[in-house]
């Protein structure tokens, strides 16, 4: 999910249905399953007062089903009609529903951090497969490469080898990968490294599965490269944290409610961060601009309405072209939100 989507979706007049629902189809009875869970979820969209229509047209689009397998559904909507549907890599703990003046994208953006581009290649001596993801999460190119099945000399996979690595530093460049995933074979992985120019060789990793059979799918290899994926998004956010400690020190970042809300109201903000995706439960006063929010009314001259800070605070860094950083780690900061600052807010008289 793509920031300047949802920057789309901040247009769309409220109040809206959010949705978070567990939408896996990996068992016998899935359809069953997820039916129920929709029952439950319907009962509770109107006892928080939703409209019928919004609900009947939510519900259409939780029960569509997802690709074979776990995985979770947002699914955004207003008016009658759904204005977002998103398949989320892993269910949420619990289903969560809420109808309110704002979408709820917290729980979305989490499941949604940053892409990372990579590549990922599966090979033995004579066949090679090859996919590159860019850095919006988008499949951008799958390759092949078949060599000969004849001759199976040492020149001739030292050759094959050659091809696949050209093929796969083309793809690193075309979408500036951060990671290589090397698979297959040990000596095709041996034998592609090699071939390598020394600033691809940096990226690579070896992940010890040997799935040529089946192919770029196969669940070991997508989950192999599911958690290098995670490792190097866990080390982004010790990074943010770490920019936000160095940050607050030099005027560069901020922490707290009070703070963030003072940072968003100047445009000040390069990206919010959030440890606690619930804000604390707290609340925040907001203006006509989605962006003038406060944690005290008495801050602003004019007609205010009070919203919950977890559903604002989102809404204003998107509208100001700020990234929001979900952070999964055990750090917090506090109020359960910081934020990177593109320059120092002025002081408030």
């Amino acid at each position: 999910m793509r920031t300047d989507q949802l920057r789309e979706l901040l247009h769309a007049d409220g109040p809206f249905v959010s949705v978070y629902v567990d939408a896996s189809h990996d068992t016998e009875d899935a359809t069953t399953r997820n039916e129920l869970r929709w029952r439950a979820a319907e009962t509770e969209l109107a006892e928080q007062g939703a409209d019928q229509a919004t609900i009947s047209a939510t519900g259409a689009a939780v029960l569509d089903p997802p690709a074979v397998g776990r995985a979770g559904r947002a699914v955004i909507a207003a008016g009658g009609e759904v204005l977002l549907t998103e398949d989320l890599p892993v269910p949420p703990a619990t289903d969560l529903t809420r109808w309110s003046e704002l979408p709820f994208l917290l729980p979305l953006l989490a499941s949604a951090a940053p892409p990372v581009a990579h590549v990922v290649v599966l090979a033995d001596k004579v066949d090679g497969e090859l996919r590159a993801v860019d850095a919006n999460g988008e499949t951008v190119q799958t390759e092949s490469a078949h060599g000969s099945t004849e001759d199976r000399t040492t020149e001739t996979v030292r050759r094959n080898a050659k091809d696949v690595a050209g093929q796969a530093v083309h793809l690193v460049e075309q979408v500036d990968a951060e990671l290589l995933v090397l698979a297959g074979t040990v000596q095709a992985r041996t034998a592609i490294q090699s071939e390598l120019p020394a600033h691809v060789r940096e990226l690579v990793v070896e992940l010890d599965v040997n799935a040529t059979h089946t192919g770029l799918d196969d669940p070991q290899v997508r989950g192999g490269v599911a958690r290098l994926l995670a490792q190097i998004l866990a080390e982004r956010d010790e990074s943010a944290l770490e920019r936000l400690r160095v940050g607050r020190a030099h005027g560069n970042a901020c922490e707290g409610l009070a703070e963030v809300t003072e940072a968003l109201r100047s445009g000040a903000v390069e990206a919010v961060l959030v440890t606690d995706p619930t804000l604390g439960g707290r609340s925040v006063w907001r203006g006509a601009d989605p962006t003038q929010l406060a944690t005290r009314p008495e801050q602003f001259g004019e007609q205010l309405v009070e919203r919950r800070a977890d559903e604002a605070v989102p809404v204003a860094a998107l509208e100001t072209s700020a990234d929001v950083l979900v952070l999964t780690g055990a750090a917090t900061v506090s109020d359960g939100v910081g934020a990177l600052l593109r320059f120092s807010p002025p002081a408030q008289v």
